[in-house]
């Protein structure tokens, strides 16, 4: 095939066909592109902003920016949330298919592809890192509190999971339940419509 844009859309559709992860575009406005990325093993839509709250809070304050979001009715959605978390602490956390309680440490090993001891964006499922933005290869909160003042933190930067004093300040991933998306748009079609576009603007300049 001669021209290198349309095999690496052709390529780009393959791939995401049996995806888990799927764009939705949560303003219903997709030339400004989309907003959240539905998960349809753990039922759940993440923001594709992995630090919409543009930096590390404490606990307390990453709770508050959870409620501005539902009390803003942000992108239409009222029922956002930390990711869930279990008591499991360390590596093991996620890094098993069957382990959906642990929502950031199976985004970290199921959908991304990271390994023990790496990072979240040297991660092998390159398809699904491109789907989100802004991600930290730092800590993260969940929404699981523990007695003392502590509450579940999750690490994108090694993998591990446990608990921590929740004066800390760590990063906010926010999720909601289910499929929020009034519009579902699939990634493949928004691959195959930006590789379109692009196509188009390029033979233009040829002419």
């Amino acid at each position: 095939m001669k021209n290198p844009l349309i095999a690496a859309t052709l390529l780009a559709l393959s791939c995401s066909s049996n995806a888990a992860l799927e764009i939705r575009d949560l303003d219903d406005n997709l030339g400004n592109g989309y907003e959240g990325v539905y998960d349809d093993v753990l039922d759940i839509t993440w923001l594709a902003d992995a630090n919409s709250a543009d930096g590390q809070l404490n606990w307390a304050d990453a709770e508050a920016f959870i409620a501005g979001l539902n009390s803003s009715s942000y992108f239409g959605v009222t029922t956002w949330r930390q990711p869930t978390a279990s008591s499991c602490v360390g590596t093991n956390c996620g890094n098993a298919a069957s382990d959906t309680d642990d929502e950031l440490s199976y985004h970290f090993y199921q959908n991304f592809g990271a390994t023990t001891g790496s990072n979240i964006t040297s991660g092998n499922n390159a398809a699904n890192l491109a789907l989100f933005s802004n991600i930290q290869n730092d800590l993260y909160w969940t929404g699981r509190e523990n007695p003392s003042d502590t509450a579940i933190y999750f690490t994108t930067a090694l993998g591990i999971q446990g608990g921590v004093q929740k004066s800390s300040e760590f990063y906010v991933w926010a999720v909601a339940d289910g499929d929020v998306s009034a519009i579902p748009v699939p990634a493949a079609a928004w691959l195959f419509g930006s590789a379109l576009a692009a196509l188009l603007v390029a033979r233009r300049r040829h002419h």
